[in-house]
């Protein structure tokens, strides 16, 4: 036998006690981990499996395999693992703000705030025969129209086939007859490049022009230009241009007005306001209030205005314009800088949120990316850009990511990509605070073009697309750091502590490539090398000791082989909960009248006042103390208790065994 006690309400009861044992009653069991797999090893290590990294980023708690925390430069997660997203190319430098890239007759035209700017094949030098303020390029089939700050022009481009010293050939060209007459035509590059001349006539395949010129051959690049519109109002400052109901449209710059005409030479366009009968006024003339965009939805001509989206249904002087989407409260001349149609949708820019709108009113915004506000998001989006499955959009961020190297400044630009379900962050624009992002899409090449500029040096970048699916192409990076960092685990026990044993990732690793992976634990920001997998269902351990409440993996990805790119497909933690250990003593308390201890002193309590203090031990909110067989005190509940009859011995008749659990706190 053995002596205990309890104290309860400032009452100390001795107990005598019968099989005594203090055992660990901490449960090292392993644990079903939120959206993981588990199993265990001699019932003590875990291993737990994330095995989905795509549709998006933003989430920062291991509750979904979906989501990751964050992406580097070059990272690709679309397809619902990780690998090298298609590496950017400098097309060429360009010191000045991009309004618009077009594509005509597989020949790139660039509308620039210095005028429209051709490059010449031969060298990649800018020629600029149009100069001035660009706001829009549109192509209209044999031609494309140039708005500006001036006066519109019309103008084709094309690889000569042939000529004279009075002549210029394009075969299939398709022209009006006399259409260029008193145009100007401009060699920018071959034979006879830098000189021009008037045109007096044309056939719908043959200029004719003077004075003279050295004979174009099939080496000479040309341009061809002239004024639109009718001389007595003709149509100056026009804004974007679009193609609606067989007509042609156009507004003028910081104003109401909307302008429209029949023919794709636009010698019929007109401007000056109400003096135009072909106009259509849009909403209240309000200071900066003004038209910015327009496109056609839905069978009708959607005309987007500092403060919301107005519609056109007709196309006469009775045309009436419906402010169908109202932001007034959000009024700015930066809302819709970039709209787009894609799968049936309408998208459009607001303040620094996207949208999508078909019936209804959708927010398809990046979310935020960091843990704590003000938060890390992106805004100020420029460039919507559709190709297949997938929605591009350049965005502004409004803070570094003091992690990534690349992001060194506020304001960095990067080329984000939206499958119909999450947001992707592919590439950042190469330049310290770039200015006027824009980027465009070229289906003859298959490009996403992209351009930054920056205290007046820039540059065009372009990224390779596969032409026959949306996957990018294979021109992986094989120098740089290309990052993913992991959500932090903590394996939806936060305070418990884990000892982490190794990683195992599961991928595709052709020759040459590898992934470098570092960690850091609970609050600390700097990173710890783990160690470089090449293989598949590599093991890496951890170093002896490393512990903590949660951890964060950085996978670098590498490749020395532009066509190869490791493949992440799942990563697996070995780890051990180790929760704080807790002691509690499991015993057998005698209840029965005039109990001796081992020394044969009287205890001096009868049956039920053990039996009485026993269940108020077992009621009591507050814990009581608990004297253990060494005598030490020791705050505790009483976390169970059963009586068992055992005999007819003590003088009121009855011998009773207390079976007690006592917790330790």
């Amino acid at each position: 036998m053995t002596d205990v006690a309890i104290t309860v309400s400032g009452t100390k009861y001795p107990l005598k006690v019968l099989n005594y044992q203090k055992v660990d009653i901490t449960d090292f069991a392993p644990k079903a981990f939120s959206s993981s797999q588990t199993f265990s090893t001699m019932g003590l290590y875990t291993d737990a499996t994330q095995e989905g990294f795509g549709h998006g980023f933003g989430d920062v708690e291991f509750a979904d395999p979906q989501r990751y925390h964050y992406s580097g430069q070059l990272v690709d997660t679309r397809h619902d693992f990780i690998s090298l997203y298609t590496n950017y190319t400098t097309d060429f430098t360009l010191a000045v703000a991009v309004t618009k890239m077009l594509f005509h007759r597989n020949i790139q035209l660039t509308g620039a705030s210095t005028g429209l700017i051709l490059r010449r094949p031969s060298t990649g030098a800018a020629e600029v025969p149009i100069t001035g303020v660009v706001n829009d390029l549109l192509e209209t089939g044999r031609y494309f129209l140039v708005s500006r700050a001036a006066r519109m022009k019309l103008c084709d481009v094309g690889l000569a086939t042939s000529g004279t010293t009075t002549t210029l050939t394009l075969t299939g060209a398709g022209w009006e007859t006399n259409v260029w007459a008193g145009a100007t035509v401009y060699i920018y590059d071959g034979t006879g490049y830098g000189e021009s001349s008037t045109v007096s006539s044309n056939t719908g395949s043959v200029l004719t022009f003077s004075p003279a010129i050295t004979a174009p051959n099939s080496t000479s690049y040309f341009i061809v230009y002239k004024d639109t519109g009718l001389d007595a109002n003709p149509p100056t400052g026009f804004g974007k241009l679009a193609i609606f109901g067989g007509s042609y449209w156009s507004y003028q710059t910081g104003t109401n007005f909307v302008h429209f005409w029949s023919e794709e030479s636009a010698s019929d366009a007109e401007g000056g306001a109400t003096a135009d009968a072909a106009v259509v006024l849009v909403g209240p003339a309000t200071t900066n209030r003004y038209i910015v965009n327009i496109l056609p939805f839905q069978n009708q001509l959607w005309v987007f205005k500092a403060d919301g989206a107005w519609v056109i249904n007709e196309q006469d002087t009775d045309t009436l314009a419906y402010h169908t989407l109202d932001f007034s409260t959000e009024t700015s001349l930066s809302n819709f800088a970039t709209v787009l149609v894609w799968q049936g949708f309408l998208i459009f820019a607001v303040r620094n949120k996207l949208y999508k709108y078909r019936s209804g009113l959708q927010d398809i915004s990046p979310p935020v990316w960091d843990t704590y506000p003000p938060y890390k998001t992106f805004g100020d989006f420029r460039g919507l850009v559709a190709r297949g499955k997938f929605l591009y959009v350049l965005a502004r961020s409004n803070e570094a990511n003091s992690d990534e190297a690349t992001e060194t400044t506020t304001g960095f630009v990067t080329l984000l990509a939206h499958d119909g379900v999450g947001w992707h962050r592919l590439v950042d624009i190469p330049l310290t605070t770039p200015t006027s992002p824009n980027s465009w899409y070229d289906p003859t090449a298959d490009r996403i073009y992209f351009m930054g500029l920056s205290g007046g040096t820039g540059s065009m970048y372009y990224v390779p697309l596969q032409a026959y699916s949306d996957l990018p192409y294979a021109t992986f990076p094989t120098t740089g750091n290309h990052n993913l960092y992991t959500s932090y685990y903590d394996f939806t026990y936060k305070r418990v502590p884990k000892s982490f044993a190794s990683l195992t990732l599961h991928g595709d690793f052709p020759t040459g490539t590898s992934v470098i992976v570092h960690y850091r634990v609970d609050t600390t920001l700097t990173w710890t090398s783990l160690g470089t997998f090449d293989t598949d269902f590599e093991a890496v351990n951890f170093a002896t000791g490393v512990t903590g409440t949660r951890i964060q993996f950085r996978l670098n990805l590498q490749t020395s082989n532009a066509a190869n790119t490791p493949v992440i497909k799942a990563l697996v933690i070995k780890l051990m909960m180790r929760p704080a250990v807790l002691y509690g003593v499991y015993c057998d308390v005698q209840v029965s009248s005039d109990l001796v201890n081992a020394q044969q002193r009287v205890l001096g309590l009868t049956s039920r006042e053990i039996e009485t203090a026993l269940l108020a031990a077992r009621d009591s909110v507050s814990p009581i103390t608990f004297t253990d067989a060494a005598g030490t005190d020791e705050t505790a509940y009483l976390a169970s208790l059963k009586f068992r009859l055992a005999e007819f011995a003590d003088s009121e008749g009855l011998q009773y065994i207390a079976q007690c659990t006592f917790v330790f706190i």
